[in-house]
């Protein structure tokens, strides 16, 4: 499965009828297979995780993505993560949301 770390680093500067947008997003990728017996669904084939340091933003990108769509599991601590949640979104894309456990 896909994993997206980072945040929004750059901005959009506006000079007269002309913008220009600037972003940076480190991008790492986690691949699996569906386990065994499971039947694929349209849409499964890939999540997204998105990971954070902050529980706050994590939660502020899950309540987003939720409107509209559908919560597979809520947002909670878990013993790997502060606040984690999945969720899919209303364009059925399914998004892991995951905080990052401070040591």
């Amino acid at each position: 499965m896909p994993k997206i770390q980072g945040r929004r680093l750059g901005s959009i500067i506006n000079r007269g009828v002309n913008s220009v947008a600037s972003e940076h997003t480190k991008i790492s990728a986690m691949l699996s297979d569906t386990f065994p017996g499971q039947i694929p669904q349209e849409g499964d084939q890939i999540t997204i995780c998105i990971t954070t340091d902050e529980k706050d933003r994590a939660t502020q990108v899950y309540e987003a993505l939720q409107q509209g769509g559908q919560v597979k599991k809520a947002m909670q601590e878990t013993y790997f993560s502060p606040a984690y949640g999945l969720v899919t979104d209303k364009f059925g894309v399914t998004f892991q949301i995951h905080t990052k456990k401070q040591r």
